[in-house]
């Protein structure tokens, strides 16, 4: 019998449940039941295929971390998938952590999910009902599951909807359409209207948003905008004064903002704000701060990964990423330089070809019959500069 590991028991109405009930999805999937925490993992695959039939039609690959799906196309999926939940389903699928709650688009492992809603589950134990900020939030995939539970009184999302941005891979990343009426357009495909009317958008830089800009102090942020270690550590900045004093603040992508983590930490100690960090599966840091601190701490740490391994493996894997993406460029330029080297060279040989030349001429000269016979007229010429010249 396959144990598995409560987190990753498929919910009755996710998708993933029905399509296998229904045999309706022509795949070949592969799951691997990997922990999702710091210590030993299942270690188990299991090898689902589809019947012959599914067999001659077209299929694309979809790579979710550690979930391999063949799928028809988003389009086909979309056909499948019912587009809005009931409040039960929701809850359903948050409690038991499933995935599959997130009905938009994420930019997110799979690991990710999860580790967004054991947070989420944390705040609903701590605060029964909370308000919740959102810092980059695109089409709206991280909000979803804040706007469909009863337990959240509001949802906050700031955003400056930039065309493009940087981060500190050392590459700019592009946002087509990236408009706040575009997200709320994908989310009322998939929300009642009563979940809508929870959320407010403020098209804005989070620095730029004063206190008093929202009518309710939020208990669980999360911070997902630009991903370089500046910005990030200015939106945890701007973020605070938006917050109850007890609150949780999460960062998305903490492999690559590791030292705007730290800038945040050093910052909270300089301000005398007890605080703990945990870092999830994949790449989740969650800091609580005030009295949920500690509590925060003994609640997720059976399921974090070692700090510093996490912290110097990400820099690691961070440092070799961009070696990897430049790595095109710096060889065209080294095969550049080595170009320009080449041409220096022919042209300081042709030089010495040309002083050679001279040298040898002026030696033919000095050897010649006129040359020697010219010598007392020079004698004279020479003794007469040197006498005007002094």
């Amino acid at each position: 019998m396959l144990r598995r590991h409560p987190a990753e028991v498929l919910h009755r109405s996710s998708l993933t449940w029905q399509l296998l009930r229904l045999r309706l999805w022509p795949i070949s999937i592969v799951v691997n039941l990997e922990s999702t925490g710091a210590g030993t993992g299942i270690g188990v695959q299991a090898a689902l295929r589809c019947r012959p039939a599914c067999s001659g039609r077209k299929t694309r690959q979809v790579v979710i971390d550690d979930v391999k799906l063949d799928l028809l196309g988003e389009a086909s999926r979309n056909q499948l998938e019912p587009l809005m939940l009931t409040a039960d389903q929701a809850l359903g699928m948050i409690e038991t952590l499933d995935p599959a709650v997130f009905r938009v688009e994420t930019q997110s492992t799979l690991n990710d999910r999860t580790s967004f809603l054991r947070v989420q589950n944390f705040a609903r134990s701590a605060f029964g009902r909370y308000v919740y900020l959102e810092v980059g939030s695109h089409i709206g995939g991280s909000l979803f599951p804040h706007l469909i539970d009863p337990s959240c009184e509001a949802a906050i999302s700031v955003d400056p909807r930039p065309a493009a941005q940087p981060d500190e891979r050392a590459e700019v990343f592009h946002y087509a359409e990236n408009s706040a009426a575009r997200m709320r357009a994908v989310l009322s495909d998939r929300l009642p209207p009563a979940a809508m009317t929870k959320l407010t958008t403020i098209d804005s830089d989070v620095s730029d948003v004063r206190s008093d800009a929202v009518d309710l102090k939020a208990t669980l942020a999360l911070i997902d905008g630009e991903h370089t270690d500046t910005a990030c550590f200015s939106d945890f900045v701007g973020v605070l004064p938006l917050m109850k004093p007890d609150c949780i603040v999460s960062f998305h992508d903490a492999n690559l903002i590791g030292d705007a983590i730290l800038n945040a930490e050093r910052f909270l100690e300089h301000l005398g704000i007890t605080h703990e960090t945990v870092f999830l599966p994949d790449t989740v840091a969650v800091m609580g701060l005030g009295r949920l601190a500690s509590a925060l701490r003994d609640h997720l740490k059976p399921y974090a990964l070692d700090r510093a391994t996490y912290l110097d493996q990400s820099r690691r894997e961070l440092w070799s990423h961009i070696a990897r993406v430049h790595s095109t460029s710096l060889h065209a330029e080294v095969e550049r330089l080595r170009s320009d080297n080449s041409q220096l060279l022919g042209e300081i040989e042709r030089a010495r070809e040309a002083s050679r030349d001279a040298e040898a001429g002026f030696a033919a000269i000095k050897s010649s019959t006129t040359w020697r016979a010219s010598a007392p007229v020079r004698a004279v010429v020479d003794r007469i500069k040197r006498r005007f010249a002094s």
